[in-house]
């Protein structure tokens, strides 16, 4: 059922059936670190039918730069993250959603944690 590998956790239904797949990263630095889930999840969608939907959660932490604010570069990293996946993933049979948790600060730094949600059109 699953290509090449185990995912962090599988979400089954009342029949016990296996009906969705969560990976979680740690920091992600760029869309990069994201890919390879992202075409994991979309191998294991085509494959195997009962499974309808796919989660890449991930961690996003910037400090502030000469250039940017740390909230306004974790902003800009979040975009580009889901611009890049929609692109990536349009050519599947699958749709991707993006969920961010509010952008916190600290000082110089900012972070959130968010979601690319890869649903079975």
């Amino acid at each position: 059922m699953l290509s090449k590998g185990r995912f962090d956790v599988t979400v089954w239904n009342k029949r016990a059936e296996p009906n969705g797949l969560i990976e979680v990263k740690t920091s992600v630095w760029g869309f990069k670190s994201l890919e390879r889930d992202l075409n994991r999840l979309c191998a294991t969608l085509e494959k195997a039918k009962m499974i309808r939907w796919g989660l890449v959660a991930y961690f996003l932490s910037y400090s502030d730069s000469k250039q940017a604010l740390a909230k306004d570069r974790v902003k800009r990293a979040s975009e580009l993250n889901f611009q890049n996946a929609v692109s990536h993933l349009e050519e599947s049979r699958n749709k991707v959603n993006h969920h961010r948790g509010s952008i916190r600060t600290d000082g110089d730094s900012a972070w959130t944690a968010e979601v690319l949600e890869v649903v079975r059109r």
